[in-house]
């Protein structure tokens, strides 16, 4: 993962060389968006999906939510991360 602007987007990732690039300076709620979107779309490369087939405007109206949904649960929220340690 890199931080990086990139033009006309916040994030981005490459499947070529399997590489995250986020914009730097976004507010917290703004870059957990970014990365469960972006999270998507590695997990659609991984299994020879094709982003194109979902919808990128779904895509992203759909996993962005992830990060709504773990800020307004905090219990929810302490659970996932006691899952991840």
């Amino acid at each position: 993962m890199l931080w990086e602007k990139q033009k006309g987007s916040l994030g981005i990732y490459d499947p070529n060389d399997l590489t995250l690039r986020i914009k730097p300076k976004m507010s917290k709620l703004m870059l957990g968006k970014i990365l469960f979107h972006e999270l998507w779309h590695i997990i659609v490369d991984l299994n020879k999906k094709k982003i194109i087939d979902i919808g990128e405007e779904k895509c992203a109206l759909l996993t962005e939510q992830f990060a709504v949904i773990l800020k307004k649960n905090p219990k929810l929220k302490q659970l996932m991360n006691n899952c991840l340690k």
